[in-house]
């Protein structure tokens, strides 16, 4: 796998998206240089997970595998959350205008650029004046495909803290459950839970400006929680925050960064995130 090729495809066609691995083949890209999500969901977790050179994402996309109905709304979530994690990696859209007119055409294309789109490729891809395989090579290169002029492009980097748009409410409702933000949580993330609170405590606590913002190694969370390993403990991380990002976004209709309520800055230790948990209540 070549990280200077490697390319998440979010489209929920599986037609489109092998059409898409075939021009991406004649590119020299390799077929472990690609990876596809079908949804958001996958799609933002996939970015968590994950280091991208290049990212092509489709205008309609469903939010979940259970969602049967693509919404323009979810590609441009899903292309706002990829702004946020990873900003210097170049976004190419495509965009099927079927049906619409120059002039929505005209506004789409717009409104997606101005939300972070670096390019847009018109699916059949065809119909693009400029061939696909231009497009993205441009789009590697760090310049436009029009115009051949550079664009101002850094390396990948999902390390780069995302911006959070808002504060979200972690409560312990009892010793088994915990609601954030009105998602209930449950099951073996509940204990890990609370042991970052006691780290939270402690670090509103310290005095303004002294607060180291201390995480816990996983290795130490396993034997204070009671089990066996740190692999344990990066699984239950893992499967709640993936799941917690579905939840999310069927309770409240938007998207959550996944490092919203659990992060783990360079791997230096488990936190709960003090950039956004705005209020810890205990039961």
């Amino acid at each position: 796998m070549d990280q200077r090729r490697r390319t998440l495809v979010v489209e929920d066609d599986a037609g489109v998206a092998d059409v898409v691995r075939y021009r991406l083949g004649r590119c020299g890209f390799a077929a472990d240089d690609v990876r596809v999500a079908g949804n958001a969901v996958a799609a933002m977790h996939a970015l968590d997970t994950e280091v991208f050179a290049l990212v092509l994402l489709d205008q309609r996309l469903p939010q979940s595998e259970r969602d049967l109905s693509p919404r323009d709304e979810v590609g441009r979530e899903v292309l706002r959350y990829c702004r946020r994690r990873c900003p210097a990696v170049p976004v190419i859209m495509m965009t099927a205008f079927a049906g619409r007119t120059v002039e929505q055409a005209s506004d789409t294309t717009a409104q997606l650029m101005k939300l972070g789109a670096r390019d847009f490729i018109v699916k059949p891809f065809e119909q693009s004046r400029e061939p696909f395989e231009d497009k993205v090579r441009a789009a590697l290169e760090g310049v436009d495909s029009a115009t051949a002029k550079p664009v101002p492009v850094g390396e990948a980097c999902r390390e780069e803290p995302p911006t959070f748009e808002r504060k979200h409410l972690v409560q312990f409702v009892t010793d088994a459950l915990v609601s954030i933000d009105g998602v209930e949580v449950s099951g073996g993330i509940v204990p890990v839970l609370r042991e970052l609170l006691k780290q939270f405590l402690e670090d509103q606590k310290a005095e303004p400006g002294r607060c180291k913002l201390q995480g816990i190694k996983g290795v130490v969370l396993a034997d204070a929680v009671g089990v066996k390993d740190e692999a344990t403990i990066r699984r239950r991380v893992a499967n709640f925050r993936k799941k917690f990002a579905a939840d999310y976004l069927a309770h409240h209709g938007r998207a959550i960064d996944a490092q919203a309520s659990i992060e783990n800055p360079q791997r230096a230790g488990y936190r709960l995130n003090p950039r956004t948990v705005a209020l810890v209540a205990a039961e």
